[in-house]
């Protein structure tokens, strides 16, 4: 179906931030970060030292394919494709490296940096990522950043004590300008913690590069979400919404819709009637996905599990990519 469209999918999934071009190859080649191993390389295995300068965020929820796109945001960093993995890579530039990881118990990424500017890549790494969990809608309620202690024993350790830097903000506004390691019980200060990972600015290298693609969202575009499960149909809007597409209460005034089919009286054949001249997604629960008949070969019904939908999610990442174009 999409064979003669290779060149308008490759520029959606680069606009999509799916993929990224490698730099002096012939023929042409695109790398999609999603598709690399799934295991750490051995290069990296014990890679933390003492002394790393160490940054972790915390997700209560975290979405799909963070890592992935922020290896494509910032692929200039990463000189060497073959020491990222699906979970994981290690950024680059002039003897400084950043290697960025979810854990293998999962529900952190970990940033850790070493190198004459250490301070100074692991900040663009990091700004980058907060822009990428800001991009989602009630995200940022739901991440906590996370600073290494700087006591003498902590300074020993490659996996040191960490504060919540919101808790240490706080305590820079009431004046509280000390805090107890748990381990060594060692006072510390708390401007020296927030300043160990900040810088007051950044060095010319580290500007965005012109050639980048800017915003990849869907303003141009308004959808209408129809479900009788509302807790799907909210996080379906709330998806939609992390891309800047409006969400209508008509199907009058909207580019797609997007329908859950329900009960004992769907009709496929009823609603594509219904939506002439619309790009309609289907969707139900997985349980009983296969019991709806493919009426058109366009026809595209999605299921998703009611106890986790990020699976779902990403397929509907997928259709709106294919089916729409970015702004």
């Amino acid at each position: 179906m999409y064979d003669d469209m290779h060149a308008e999918l490759l520029a959606l999934m680069r606009n999509f931030e799916l993929c990224y071009r490698l730099p002096d190859t012939k023929p042409e080649t695109w790398l999609a970060p999603q598709l690399l191993p799934p295991s750490k390389p051995s290069d990296l295995m014990n890679w933390e030292q003492p002394g790393d300068l160490a940054l972790r965020y915390r997700y209560e929820f975290m979405p799909k394919g963070l890592i992935s796109r922020l290896m494509v945001r910032q692929h200039r960093f990463v000189p060497k494709s073959d020491l990222g993995w699906v979970t994981g890579v290690l950024f680059e530039r002039d003897g400084t490296q950043v290697l960025v990881e979810i854990p293998s118990e999962g529900g952190e990424i970990v940033l850790r940096a070493r190198g004459p500017e250490r301070k100074e890549l692991l900040s663009v790494i990091a700004a980058d990522l907060d822009a990428l969990n800001d991009s989602f809608h009630g995200l940022q309620h739901k991440v906590e950043k996370l600073v290494p202690c700087i006591c003498s024993e902590c300074c020993g350790l490659a996996i040191p004590v960490y504060f919540e830097q919101k808790r240490l903000l706080q305590r820079k506004k009431d004046k509280k300008l000390k805090i107890e390691c748990p381990s060594s019980y060692e006072d510390v200060d708390v401007l020296e913690l927030l300043d160990g990972i900040r810088v007051n600015r950044l060095p010319s290298w580290a500007k965005e590069d012109a050639n980048q693609p800017k915003n990849r969202i869907f303003s141009n575009h308004s959808g209408y979400i129809y479900g009788n499960n509302h807790k799907v149909a909210e996080e379906i809007k709330l998806r939609l919404l992390s891309l800047n597409v409006q969400c209508v209460d008509s199907e009058k005034n909207s580019t797609f819709c997007i329908i859950e089919l329900i009960g004992d009286n769907y009709s496929i054949e009823m609603y594509e009637k219904e939506f002439t001249n619309k790009q309609v997604l289907y969707y139900c629960n997985k349980d009983i996905v296969a019991e709806f008949p493919d009426n058109s070969t366009d026809t595209i019904v999605l299921g998703y599990s009611p106890d986790s939908i990020e699976d779902f999610l990403y397929s509907l990442d997928t259709w709106l990519l294919i089916n729409l174009k970015p702004s």
